[in-house]
């Protein structure tokens, strides 16, 4: 099984069926734009860093964990399929029909807006942050519990459909067509103004 590691560095854009098949650890950096049918189906560790936009059926089957760091914005049918946890951070805008269908646990963290028809579609727990603002038709759809947190405001049709326990927790304000639909099983999960519902 190949393995990527230490400094290797791929600085353009990767696209078309190109597959990478062994496990990305170390301080390998990804710069370019990702897209096409380009797919990652081992696991993602280390230090990694992919800085570019992440956009049309590109896919990430394994695990993302430890420092991986994911900074440009993913969109269109981008895919991650695996659990993601650890310290894994994902800092770009989240739109279009990007799906996560994994568990996100650990001090996993997407601090930028997630919008559009993005889906999240597995359990959420640990101490996992969304910071930014979410909207549109976003979709959470799978069990948020433990120390979870979704502190950005929350507007539009975004939807959260599993049910909320644990200490989950959402800061920021609510308003719009927000919808909350599965069981909410935690009395201190809303700490913020619910607006306009």
């Amino acid at each position: 099984m190949a393995l990527i590691s230490g400094d290797a560095m791929f600085s353009g854009p990767i696209s078309g069926d190109a597959m990478f098949i062994g496990h990305i650890s170390g301080d390998a950096m990804f710069s370019g734009h990702i897209s096409g049918d380009v797919m990652f189906s081992d696991s993602v560790s280390g230090d990694d860093m992919f800085s570019g936009p992440i956009s049309v059926d590109a896919m990430f089957i394994g695990p993302i964990s430890a420092d991986a760091m994911f900074i440009g914005p993913i969109s269109a049918d981008a895919m991650f399929s695996g659990p993601i946890s650890g310290d894994a951070m994902f800092s770009g805008h989240i739109s279009g029909d990007a799906m996560f269908s994994g568990h996100i646990s650990g001090d996993a963290m997407f601090s930028d807006s997630i919008s559009g028809d993005a889906m999240f579609i597995g359990h959420i727990s640990g101490d996992a942050m969304f910071i930014g603002h979410i909207s549109g038709d976003a979709m959470f759809s799978g069990h948020i519990s433990e120390d979870a947190m979704f502190s950005g405001p929350i507007s539009e049709d975004a939807m959260f459909s599993g049910p909320i326990s644990g200490d989950a927790m959402f800061i920021g304000p609510i308003s719009e067509d927000a919808m909350f639909s599965g069981p909410i099983l935690e009395d201190d999960a809303f700490s913020s103004p619910i607006l306009e519902l």
